[in-house]
């Protein structure tokens, strides 16, 4: 199985972001087409909601024989030690969140360590571009001060 480092990209609170794909050295290979980020947007410390998103990465791969591009998917803890909690930081302050596989927001997206799931493994054909979406949540009733909190979350393709 090859391992390609993909993309690295900032979950900000009010900034989503576009990431490049690298260029191929062999092939067959695997690349991201487009990443569009978490955007949480304004957070109210106030609210009784959490704040729900849904970022998504996109990839495709090219040069396999049929159906033998098997794919999988991991992503960083990012600014944490753990993947329970993420946070973003602002000038040392926390701001807990995390990125999930499934729209229930139950399985923490990571890399396959216990209480963490990856996406995959997923049959790829060859040229088709496969989209696949992370689900965010900010949990409500956090105490923090006011600021643009970010992370850097580093998603790696195997295949």
């Amino acid at each position: 199985m090859s391992r390609r480092f993909c993309w690295a990209c900032a979950f900000f609170a009010a900034i989503a972001c576009v990431a490049v794909a690298q260029p191929a050295l062999c092939a067959p290979v695997c690349t991201f087409r487009a990443v569009v980020g978490q955007n949480f947007g304004n957070y109210n410390v106030l609210s009784i909601n959490p704040v729900k998103t849904v970022g998504r990465v996109q990839y495709v791969c090219s040069g396999f024989a049929p159906g033998s591009a098997s794919v999988t998917l991991t992503l960083s803890t990012g600014n944490a030690p753990t993947y329970v909690p993420r946070y973003m930081l602002h000038a040392g302050v926390h701001l807990n969140y995390n990125l999930y596989v499934d729209n229930a927001r139950l399985k923490i997206f990571g890399d396959g360590t216990p209480g963490t799931f990856i996406y995959g493994p997923v049959l790829s054909a060859d040229g088709v571009v496969k989209t696949v979406n992370i689900f965010g949540l900010l949990p409500a009733k956090q105490n923090v001060t006011a600021g643009v909190y970010t992370d850097t979350i580093t998603a790696t393709m195997n295949y």
